[in-house]
Formats: structure tokens, C-alpha cells, sequence
């Protein structure tokens, strides 16, 4: 009798441990992947809006493995310090403009290059139907990064201007205008005037005080960053129809993900850009003219053959472009192959 119940003592000493070796192993199998996200557009911005949508369906997709937190207007790293920020893992996720990451990633700046896309068909046709998203990928993982989405944002123009009246390119002369870096930077070199970057939060305060004369941004920035307050006039120049900025991963951090979840997130991605290509951006940005209006802004169209004779002055930037990567070269190739189709 005494050894029958030392054998049932045993064996519910046995099974009271091994549940609970089930409990704690269930307990730290429900623990969600905690990734942080970084971005520098306002709270309020849609493109803030992106990102949250984002997470949150992500969220939800993966039955909560994963919790995305998100930290907007320049929380964590200013547009000046992700790129770094990025690569060395100090954030898993990160919302960058496409200048941003030039300095490490050549390819990704193609996304907002100057005089690169017509439309958004021709950018389609490179991006989604002709391998242009890979290509980009492809430089991203050699420097330790991942493309996850690309998140459409409207259109890169200007300058707005504080105090002189642009009518044409010879009007730039001598101004110290605002740029995002990169291609944009010599863009405005190009039609003669000297850029200076300067990061997004900075710009109110360097046309309040004369730092600079004028600013390139998109219309929405410009408006939810008050720029209409201290300018008088927006030289309505696109230099980029069709601009787009990125959500890249820190590859270490992606490659700790399940593949579900990858695909959850590359899916997701893709969804939220026709998303809000659709729905959002269009709207915003005729919103944000007409707010720029209502301030006081004065918007002056450039001539047909303005925009063509910058765009000469600015061709040469793409050939040289090229030449800083193969991937970039066969960006520029990919994007002039599509133009000879239409």
C-alpha cells in the first residue's frame, strides 16, 4: 500500500511539472515580437496615419505575435540620424523619405529622383510589374537593411519662398533654398540656386529668421508644418510626380521573423500603398494646396517651356546617379525602357 501511494505521489509530482512547464512554455510562446518603428511626419500627418494603419493590421493579421510601436515626428531619430539608426539596429522599423537613405542605399533614392517617373502607371511598371522593387531590395540587404513597403506621399515641388517671387529657373540665382539632400539638393544647384539641408522640423524657424529663403517639400508637409505662416509665394516646379518614401526593416530584426509574419507584413505593405494612393494622398494634397491658398500663399505656375528647360538643366543628375551603383543603373534603365512603351 505505502509503495502504491508513493508511486501515485511521484507520479502527480510528475504531472503537476510537466504542466507547468506547458503553462510557462505557452506563457512565453504568447509573448508578442516587440519591433519599434520610427518616423519624422507629423502626428497628424497621413503618413503617420500609414504607418499606424499599418501596425495595427499587422497586429491583427498575425493574431498579435507581434506588436509594432510606433514613435512619429522625430521621437526616437530626426531624418538626419534613421539611416544610421537602421543599419546598426538601434530600430527595427523605420519610415524614412527616399533622400534619407541615400547616402547608404543609392537605389532607394530613385523613388523620389528627379524627372525619373511620368505617371504613376510608368511607376508601377517599374516598380511592381518590372522588378524595380527587388532591385531595390537587393542593395537594401548589403547594407543591412530590408525593403518592406513603399509608402506613396504626393509630390516633391517648390520652393515656397518667404520674400522673392519665382517665375522662372533665373529667379533662384543666389537663394539658399531647402532641400531634403540628394538628388533634389542637386537639382536646385542645377537651376542655380544654393541648397541647404536642413531637417523638416527646422524649416519653420529657418524662414522665420532668414536662415534660408525658400523650401522644396511636398504640399501636405508644407501645410501641416505651418510653412504658409512666414512665406508668401510657391513656385509650383514638380520635380517628382510621383513621390514615395519607405518603410525598410534593420535586416537583423527582419530575419528573426517568422516567414508568416514576413509575409504578413510585405502584404500588408503593398496594400496600404495602393490604399492610400487611392484614397488619401490625392485628397490631402488638394487639401493642403488649398489650405497654402487660404494663407495667403501665392502659387505661381511655371510655364510649359519653364518645365522644360529644367528639366535639361537637371537631366545630366541621373546619368551621374547611375554611375554610383549597379542597382541604380538599372533603375534609371528599367524606368527609360517603360517610357519608350507608351
Amino acid at each position: 500500500m505505502d509503495a502504491r501511494r508513493h508511486i501515485f505521489s511521484l507520479a502527480m509530482v510528475v504531472i503537476l511539472t510537466f504542466g507547468l512547464l506547458l503553462t510557462s512554455y505557452a506563457q512565453a510562446a504568447e509573448k508578442p515580437i516587440v519591433l519599434r518603428y520610427a518616423g519624422n511626419f507629423p502626428i497628424k500627418h497621413f503618413m503617420t496615419t500609414m504607418m499606424q494603419d499599418w501596425a495595427k493590421l499587422v497586429e491583427e493579421r498575425s493574431n498579435n505575435r507581434v506588436k509594432i510601436e510606433i514613435y512619429p515626428a522625430g521621437q526616437l531619430y530626426t531624418d538626419k540620424d534613421l539611416d544610421r539608426a537602421l543599419v546598426s539596429g538601434a530600430v527595427d522599423l523605420g519610415q524614412a523619405q527616399a533622400n534619407v537613405l541615400a547616402g547608404i542605399s543609392p537605389a532607394m533614392h530613385i523613388l523620389d529622383f528627379a524627372m525619373v517617373f511620368d505617371d504613376w502607371d510608368h511607376f508601377d511598371r517599374i516598380y511592381h510589374t518590372g522588378g524595380g522593387f527587388k532591385i531595390t531590395d537587393d542593395e537594401a540587404r548589403e547594407h543591412n537593411m530590408k525593403e518592406v513597403f513603399i509608402m506613396p506621399y504626393g509630390n516633391t515641388l517648390g520652393p515656397i519662398t518667404a520674400k522673392k517671387k519665382v517665375v522662372t529657373h533665373q529667379d533662384l540665382k543666389g537663394l539658399k533654398i531647402r532641400s531634403m539632400g540628394g538628388n533634389i539638393a542637386l537639382a536646385l544647384q542645377a537651376l542655380g540656386s544654393t541648397p541647404v539641408f536642413m531637417s523638416s522640423g527646422e524649416v519653420y524657424q529657418g524662414l522665420q529668421r532668414g536662415t534660408i529663403d525658400g523650401a522644396v517639400s511636398g504640399l501636405t508637409s508644407m501645410y501641416e508644418r505651418s510653412w504658409g505662416e512666414v512665406t508668401k509665394y510657391l513656385w509650383e516646379l514638380y520635380f517628382c510626380a510621383t513621390t514615395c518614401g519607405h518603410t525598410v526593416a534593420n535586416l537583423n530584426s527582419w530575419n528573426k521573423l517568422p516567414p508568416d509574419i514576413q509575409k504578413i507584413m510585405l502584404d500588408t505593405g503593398r496594400e496600404m500603398e495602393m490604399k492610400y494612393r487611392k484614397d488619401v494622398m490625392v485628397k490631402e494634397n488638394e487639401d493642403a494646396r488649398a489650405g497654402l491658398i487660404k494663407k495667403g500663399v501665392e502659387i505661381i505656375i511655371p510655364s510649359a517651356q519653364e518645365v522644360a528647360a529644367c528639366f535639361e538643366l537637371v537631366k545630366p543628375i541621373q546619368e551621374e546617379w547611375g554611375k554610383k551603383s549597379k542597382y541604380c543603373k538599372a533603375l534609371f534603365d528599367l524606368a527609360e525602357k517603360e517610357r519608350k512603351k507608351k
